[in-house]
C-alpha cells in the first residue's frame, strides 16, 4: 500500500461505515408496512430469480401469494400478459445477474433458519441489503482507485466524503440500493478502472471482461448501452487524439471484436427472454406512458423543479458541473471523455416521457453516472486547494450540503416527512431543514396559498352551515354524540356551497370544513379532497385550489380542517364554490359543518 494515499483510505473506511450504520438506522427489511426493500421498482428487477427458481416465469403462479404476504407494490409485480399469453416482466434482466448471490444467500438463510423460501421472506430482504451495501463498497472502492490515477490523495478523499455525506448517492447506496443505479455506480467505477488498464495493454481478457461489463449495462436498463463509450472514448483529449485512438483501436481489431462480441453475448440474454416469453426478439414492455422522447426533453423539470429537481433536492452537484471548466484546462484526457459521455447520459435522462422517475427520493436516473461526474468534481477540488480563500466557502457549502442531505434523507425514509413522487415549491419550504412536522401541514404538498399569519386575527365570519340537522335528509346519521354527512363510496359530492364573490373581491377566503375520517383510500386519484373553486358567471372554474384530506387526518377524531384562496381584486371571478370531492374511492368520512371566514387582501 502506498503510504501516500493513507488520506483517502481512511476517508473510503469511514464511508463504508457510515454507510453501514445508516443502512441499520434505516433497515429496510423488517417493517413490511412501510420499509420494504423488495418494493417497486426494485421488485421488478429482481422478481426474475424467485419467478425461475420458485415459479413458472411465464405463469408466476405466486402472483397473489406474493402481493397478498409481503405487498412488493400494490396489485401487480411490475409484469403484463404478451400477445401470446405469458406473464413478460417489465424491466430487463441484468440487475438479476448481479442480485444472484444476494439472492443465493438469501436462499440459505431462509432454508437453514425455516423460513418460507419463496424469495421475499426476511432473510432474502437482509441478504439483499447487505449484498447491496457490499455493491456500494465496492464501487466506492474502484471510484477511489480511478480518482488516485488523475489527483491527489487528499482531493481524492474529499471527493470520496462529498459523494457519501453530500449527494444523493447516499440514499442509493446505503438505504434504496437495491435500485439499479447504486449496481451501475460501481460497473461504471469498475468500467473505467479498466479502461485506464485496457488502454495501457491490450489484452483479450481484458477485452471479454470489458465487453461483458458494458453488456451488463445495457441489460439492466437498455438506455445504459451508452456504457461503450468509456471505453472506447476513454483519455481522448481532442480530435488529433480521438484519430490516434481509432487508428490504434483499428489495429487492435481482434480485440475490439472481442469486446462488442461479449457484450452482445450478454445482452442477448434478454433477448432470448422475450422471444421465449413474447413470442419475438424485441419487445416494448414498458407500456404507453414510458419511453425516450428526443423532442421533448424535461431539462428544467429534473434540474430545477421542486418535484424532483437534481439540483433543488442535491445543490452539491452543481460544483460538478462547475467542474468541468478546470477538467478542461488542466486534464483534456478526461474533460473530453467525460463530457461527451455525460452529455448523452443526461440527454437520455431527460427526454424519458416519465422524468420524474417513479416513486423516489430526488432525481435517482443520475446517481450511476456520478462514477463519471467525480472527475469534474475533483478537478474544481484541486483548484480551490491552492487558495485557502477559496477552500472557505467551498467548506460552507461542503457543510451545508452534508446537513441538507442528511436531513433531506431522513425525512425520505426515517421520518415519512418527504413525499416520494408529489413535492411542491410550497411543501418543499414548509419542510425544510425540520426532523418533525405538524401533520396539517401535508396539505401543501396540493395547495399552494396561504392565509398571511398577521391576518389570521382579522378573519370575520360569513358563513356557517352545519349539513344534519334535527331534520332527517338522505345519508345524515348518528356518529359520536353527533350528527353527520356520511360519505361512502356512490357519494361523489358533499352538497356544494356557493356563494356571490362578486362584490366582495379583493379578499382571502377561508373554509373550515369539520371532517372525520373512518376509512383511507390508497389509491391516490381516488381520495377524497378538500376544494375551493372559483367559478365565472357561467360556472366556469378559472382558479382551484385543492388539497387530500387524508393527508391530514387524524383518524381518532373531528379534525378542523381548512383551505385557504386569495380572490385579487381584478379577478373575473364571479362565485366561490366550497365541499369534498370524494371521486368513487374507498374512502369513509363523516362531515358535520362547514365554515367560510375572510379578511382584506
Amino acid at each position: 500500500m502506498n503510504s501516500k494515499n493513507r488520506i483517502s483510505l481512511a476517508a473510503f473506511v469511514f464511508s463504508c461505515l457510515f454507510l453501514l450504520t445508516v443502512s441499520f438506522l434505516v433497515s429496510k427489511w423488517d417493517d413490511w408496512e412501510s420499509q420494504k426493500l423488495i418494493t417497486w421498482d426494485s421488485s421488478g428487477y429482481y422478481m426474475y430469480l424467485p419467478g425461475f427458481f420458485y415459479d413458472d416465469l411465464g405463469k408466476l403462479n405466486n402472483h397473489q401469494y406474493i402481493i397478498d404476504q409481503y405487498k412488493p407494490c400494490g396489485d401487480f409485480l411490475n409484469e403484463y400478459k404478451s400477445p401470446i399469453g405469458k406473464y413478460v416482466i417489465k424491466y430487463s434482466g441484468g440487475m438479476a445477474l448481479m442480485y444472484l448471490p444476494g439472492f443465493a444467500a438469501g436462499h440459505v438463510y431462509a432454508k437453514l433458519a425455516h423460513y418460507p423460501v419463496d424469495g421475499f421472506s426476511h432473510p432474502y430482504q437482509f441478504c439483499m441489503g447487505m449484498y447491496s451495501l457490499l455493491i456500494s463498497f465496492l464501487g466506492l472502492w474502484f471510484a477511489r482507485k480511478v480518482l488516485l490515477n488523475y489527483f491527489s490523495d487528499g482531493v481524492t478523499a474529499f471527493t470520496i466524503l462529498s459523494l457519501v455525506l453530500a449527494t444523493n448517492y447516499l440514499n442509493y447506496s446505503a438505504i434504496s440500493n437495491m435500485f439499479p443505479h447504486n449496481y451501475l455506480f460501481t460497473v461504471y467505477a469498475l468500467l473505467v478502472y479498466l479502461s485506464i488498464q485496457w488502454h495501457q495493454q491490450y489484452s483479450y481478457k481484458g477485452s471479454v471482461v470489458i465487453g461483458l461489463l458494458c453488456g451488463l449495462s445495457a441489460l439492466s436498463r437498455p438506455t445504459d448501452m451508452i456504457a461503450i463509450i468509456i471505453p472506447l472514448l476513454w483519455g481522448v483529449a481532442g480530435f488529433s487524439s480521438l484519430k490516434e485512438r481509432v487508428e490504434v483501436l483499428l489495429k487492435e481489431r481482434k480485440k475490439v471484436v472481442f469486446l462488442f462480441l461479449s457484450a452482445v453475448l450478454i445482452g442477448s440474454i434478454q433477448l432470448i427472454y422475450w422471444k421465449i416469453y413474447s413470442g419475438k426478439f424485441i419487445y416494448w414492455s414498458y407500456g404507453n406512458d414510458d419511453g425516450l422522447n428526443f423532442r421533448d426533453t424535461h431539462i428544467w423539470e429534473c434540474l430545477f423543479s421542486y418535484k424532483k429537481g437534481w439540483f433543488v433536492y442535491t445543490p452539491f452537484m452543481i460544483l460538478s458541473v462547475m467542474g468541468f471548466v478546470p477538467l478542461y484546462r488542466k486534464h483534456k484526457q478526461l474533460f473530453w471523455s467525460c463530457f461527451v459521455f455525460l452529455f448523452i447520459a443526461l440527454y437520455i435522462v431527460f427526454s424519458w416521457k416519465n422524468w420524474a422517475y417513479g416513486g423516489s427520493f430526488t432525481m435517482r436516473a443520475v446517481i450511476q453516472y456520478y462514477a463519471i461526474l467525480i472527475f469534474p468534481m475533483a478537478a474544481l477540488f484541486d483548484t480551490v486547494a491552492k487558495s485557502w480563500k477559496a477552500w472557505l466557502p467551498l467548506l460552507l457549502f461542503f457543510a451545508f450540503s452534508v446537513w441538507m442531505n442528511l436531513v433531506m434523507t431522513y425525512q425520505s425514509n426515517g421520518a415519512g416527512i418527504m413525499e416520494s413522487d408529489n413535492m411542491t415549491k410550497a411543501y418543499y419550504w414548509k419542510i425544510f431543514g425540520k426532523l418533525k412536522v405538524d401533520r396539517t401541514e401535508r396539505k401543501f404538498i396540493d395547495t399552494d396559498e396561504e392565509l398571511p399569519g398577521e391576518k389570521n386575527s382579522f378573519l370575520q365570519p360569513m358563513l356557517q352551515r352545519v349539513f344534519c340537522t334535527d331534520s332527517t335528509p338522505e345519508n345524515c346519521v348518528e356518529f359520536k354524540d353527533s350528527r353527520a354527512y356520511y360519505m361512502q363510496q356512490g357519494i361523489e359530492f358533499l352538497p356544494e356551497t356557493r356563494i356571490d364573490v362578486s362584490e366582495k373581491k379583493g379578499r382571502w377566503y377561508r373554509i373550515t370544513c369539520e371532517v372525520y375520517m373512518v376509512k383511507s383510500e390508497s389509491e391516490y386519484w381516488n381520495q377524497p379532497q378538500l376544494y375551493a373553486w372559483l367559478s365565472d358567471e357561467n360556472y366556469k372554474d378559472i382558479k382551484q385550489k385543492n388539497y387530500h384530506i387524508q393527508r391530514i387526518a387524524s383518524f381518532s377524531d373531528w379534525d378542523k380542517m381548512t383551505i385557504d384562496i386569495l380572490i385579487p381584486s381584478d379577478s373575473k371571478g364571479k362565485i366561490l364554490k366550497a365541499g369534498i370531492y370524494n371521486p368513487k374511492g374507498e374512502a369513509k368520512f363523516y362531515v358535520r359543518s362547514l365554515r367560510i371566514d375572510w379578511a382584506e387582501e
